[in-house]
């Protein structure tokens, strides 16, 4: 998808989100973006999931069982990772992920392709053709603000984040969530279990890391993380001039985010 940057230049921020399974990673991750679409300050925001480029690999992976490293490769190419987020005018906008000029991302979650993610996790050749292309598409991701997703994205690919935010809840809920989310799409996977030792692992690495934000969501609502998360962000000097619940902010407040003038719409 091609996006149209508004004016004048942005100042990007990268903001990285880390934990397991069912947190609420990339509702949080798209949240973001459709708070920061609009903004005459940015351009847009771009969402890398790093889990579903693990899942369409595994897609790739069931549909070619005798896949080379060579050909992985080449499928990887055609795996663009990163997605635009909405807008004020589509703020449905989900993440969608293209195969051959096809959206996969509805056979992302089946229960086939899940039996897979052990292989693709498994082989060290192909998690790092994963991380390297990954770290292309992080690299070349200005001029636009940036929010990657996954289970240790901070640790592996965004060390330098201008955020990092560790999301959880308890197993339960993470269970519910997941539930919810496909509810009407019987083949699809809904089988969470508690954290796994990377999860514990990177938790604990994060603890030490300046400008992270941990958050327990298990009694709280998307608006609440949300809102946390943006306001953790204006804390760092970030600009973020949309309010949580898409509302015009203050122009005392987007002053004290380097806009100028009033806010316009989006060149297009």
């Amino acid at each position: 998808m091609i996006l149209v940057p508004s004016e004048p230049p942005p100042r990007p921020w990268h903001v990285s989100i880390d934990g397991p399974t069912a947190a609420g990673k990339t509702t949080l991750a798209t949240g973001l973006a459709r708070a920061s679409s609009g903004n005459v300050a940015a351009p847009g925001t771009l969402v890398l999931d790093t889990g579903l480029t693990y899942r369409a690999a595994a897609l790739v992976l069931s549909r070619q069982p005798d896949l080379t490293s060579a050909a992985f490769d080449r499928a990887l190419l055609h795996l663009p990772a990163l997605w635009h987020g909405g807008d004020r005018e589509h703020p449905g906008e989900r993440l969608v992920l293209m195969w051959n000029d096809q959206d996969i991302t509805d056979r992302l979650h089946t229960e086939h392709v899940t039996a897979h993610l052990p292989l693709i996790a498994g082989n060290a050749v192909w998690r790092d053709a994963i991380l390297n292309r990954h770290t292309q598409l992080v690299s070349h991701s200005a001029p636009y603000n940036l929010i990657t997703v996954g289970r240790d994205t901070t640790p592996t690919l965004a060390p330098a984040s201008a955020l990092a935010v560790h999301l959880t809840a308890d197993l339960e809920i993470r269970r519910q969530r997941r539930h919810t989310q496909f509810a009407h799409s019987p083949d699809h996977s809904t089988a969470v279990g508690p954290e796994t030792a990377l999860d514990v692992r990177v938790r604990a690495a994060l603890r030490t890391r300046p400008r992270t934000l941990h958050i327990d969501s298990t009694h709280l609502t998307e608006t609440d993380v949300r809102t946390r998360v943006l306001d953790a962000l204006t804390a760092h000097a970030s600009a973020v001039p949309t309010d949580p619940d898409g509302t015009r902010e203050s122009d005392d407040r987007r002053a004290a985010h380097g806009c100028r003038g009033p806010r316009r719409a989006r060149a297009r």
